[in-house]
């Protein structure tokens, strides 16, 4: 096997603390666009342990932006096909799979041990976000769920002892799965200011339900790789992250990279 030494050598001189890597365990809810390219990033950087739920399979509409979708993984679980893509990457990393994704039965093991969580479930899985976020609250385990919004990327925080999901998305706290599922959650949660380029009518069509959110490979690419690094600053303490109601919104098109409240 390659020693991890010198899978992470060229680590060195930007990563200052590789243990902390090393000895931590990251759970990813969602294995889809950012959800499915960041547990690769993460192997690749060194991280120790991985868990992975998600219980959709790759269609064809995947093929333009979700990492572990091709030809050939066509059908497959998505949560089993970046494990399988993580251990080709990283023989050192352990890697759990939820098959069956996040449920209430399951939750509370998926984020057993946990240092950071990753939270990319289906916009439209409202439920299932704030169980999430409910139960990786109680454990004192940190958030963050990254949103691909056109050319660029949306990052938010939630702090353990911060803001509650529930509050910053505008769903009633304590609410149960009947009153969740009559509020979802709003588009302008995630992405409070829509980018110019995006036309009216696109935009009209989402609002409806006519279409679905559109989304591309550099904005599921540069959100996975901003969930990386805020992962890192999170484990290590490099760096203060903000959590909501600020937000970190990068739009490579319009060359802009800002902190925003």
């Amino acid at each position: 096997m390659i020693p991890y030494e010198a899978l992470t050598a060229r680590n060195a001189g930007i990563i200052q603390d590789q243990e902390c890597l090393k000895r931590a365990t990251v759970a990813i809810a969602g294995c889809g666009g950012a959800g499915g390219k960041s547990p690769a990033t993460f192997a690749r950087m060194g991280v120790g342990k991985i868990r992975l739920a998600d219980p959709d399979t790759f269609d064809v509409s995947n093929l333009n932006r979700q990492y572990g979708s091709s030809v050939r993984t066509l059908g497959q679980n998505k949560a089993q096909a970046i494990a399988d893509l993580v251990k080709d990457i990283n023989p050192h990393c352990e890697v759990e799979v939820f098959e069956e994704g996040i449920t209430e039965d399951n939750i509370a093991s998926f984020l057993q041990g946990v240092d950071v969580a990753i939270e990319e479930i289906d916009i439209q899985a409202a439920y299932f976000s704030v169980i999430f976020h409910r139960t990786a609250r109680a454990m004192g385990i940190p958030v963050l769920t990254g949103v691909e919004v056109g050319w660029g990327a949306n990052l938010f925080y939630f702090d353990p002892e911060g803001m509650t999901f529930e509050e910053y998305v505008g769903i009633p706290d304590g609410a149960s799965k009947e009153e969740i599922e009559k509020h979802p959650i709003p588009i302008t949660a995630y992405s409070p200011e829509i980018p110019e380029y995006v036309t009216e009518d696109i935009l009209g069509m989402i609002m409806s339900g006519e279409i679905e959110i559109p989304a591309i490979a550099p904005s599921a690419n540069l959100t996975a790789a901003m969930i990386a690094v805020y992962t890192y600053l999170l484990l290590s303490g490099a760096k203060k992250v903000e959590p909501v109601p600020y937000y970190y919104p990068v739009d490579i098109f319009n060359v802009e990279a800002r902190r925003v409240v």
